[in-house]
């Protein structure tokens, strides 16, 4: 993306101000417990060749009553949501039956109240394709061995790789599994995906990087499994070197009338991008964690959000850097 000089130094000229920036940890909220979240599922380009590894993505989610699901069809072809397993007919469409997607086209559902833990859905036209919903605030299982979670230690810090492994019953062997990590604000920092060996035995590692690995304090680990789910769990202390003191000056103050500028419609998307790409190369603003080799030319709704209540002082620095390494990290802000 090609800086585009003479906007930003009318800017600079303008206020002295050049862009704002993004604060992150409030987009990771949406995986708070307490709140209404909204999930997107991918339906990529071939998931109609039956040799596609996964026809959903993510093919499994962690969900709350209440939350809402969006379908998209990345696809050319059509394909259609439904409840259930093409196996167990009887069952197909209990819960929901949403009909077609065309491509291009989206679709979505709000979780109704469930006496369920979890529940699958399939494409009825291409029945090879399945995914699975389990709610995230399960209550606690009473596992069938001693070790279904083990941790290295109990303390681990910001960058390091978190080794998760254990054992379940053997007849789980050649199951998928989840695991998911909360902070102390039972917020969701990582998910993910893998599948016990014959003997019910995994090894899982989670780095612990990035905008969402802000908080310190006590983190758990949930590992969920079989169906009906079943969930065990056990905690460990984080602390993000990276945060010394939050409220600590590390953004120029003046930064913050361009983020007034953008809240406000004043500027648009990429007069925004533009302007913190150029503060970032000129060291005005100073990431540390950041890695990317994708390229997005979108800005998350919840950017612009947090850039209000950044410039109205509602949440310290430290989240606009955060919120600055997640747009390097997924390719909209090029440096």
């Amino acid at each position: 993306m090609e800086i585009r000089f003479s906007r930003i130094y009318v800017i600079i000229h303008l206020f002295v101000v050049l862009a704002l920036f993004v604060s992150p940890f409030i987009f990771f909220n949406v995986y708070a417990d307490n709140t209404q979240n909204e999930w997107k599922i991918t339906i990529p380009d071939g998931a109609s060749d039956q040799d596609t590894v996964q026809g959903f993505y993510p093919n499994e989610l962690p969900v709350l009553v209440g939350d809402v699901i969006v379908w998209e069809n990345k696809d050319n072809v059509n394909h259609s949501i439904t409840s259930g397993l093409p196996q167990n007919p009887d069952h197909s469409g209990l819960f929901f039956n949403l009909g077609e997607i065309k491509p291009g086209e989206s679709i979505s559902y709000e979780l109704k109240n469930s006496d369920f833990s979890a529940f699958y859905y399939f494409c009825e036209i291409h029945p090879w394709m399945t995914g699975k919903f389990f709610f995230s605030n399960l209550e606690m299982s009473q596992s069938e061995t001693d070790m279904p979670i083990i941790l290295e230690k109990q303390t681990y810090s910001y960058g390091e790789e978190i080794s998760v492994s254990g054992q379940v019953h053997k007849d789980f062997g050649g199951t998928k599994y989840s695991t998911l990590v909360y902070d102390q604000n039972n917020v969701l920092v990582d998910f993910s995906n893998g599948i016990f060996d014959s003997s019910g035995s995994y090894l899982q590692t989670i780095e612990a990087k990035g905008a969402k690995w802000e908080m310190n304090g006590n983190y758990q680990i949930k590992l969920v499994y079989a169906v009906p789910s079943k969930v065990v769990a056990t905690n460990f202390q984080f602390s993000n070197n990276f945060i010394v003191n939050e409220n600590s000056q590390v953004v120029p103050d003046w930064i913050k009338n361009v983020g007034n500028y953008w809240c406000n419609d004043q500027i648009d998307d990429s007069e925004f991008i533009n302007a913190v790409q150029y503060l970032i190369k000129i060291k005005v603003i100073e990431l540390k964690n950041t890695v990317s080799d994708t390229f997005s030319d979108q800005v998350p709704e919840w950017v612009k959000n947090n850039a209000c209540w950044w410039s109205d002082d509602k949440i310290p620095d430290i989240d606009f850097i955060f919120g600055m390494e997640y747009l390097v990290n997924i390719g909209t802000i090029r440096v």
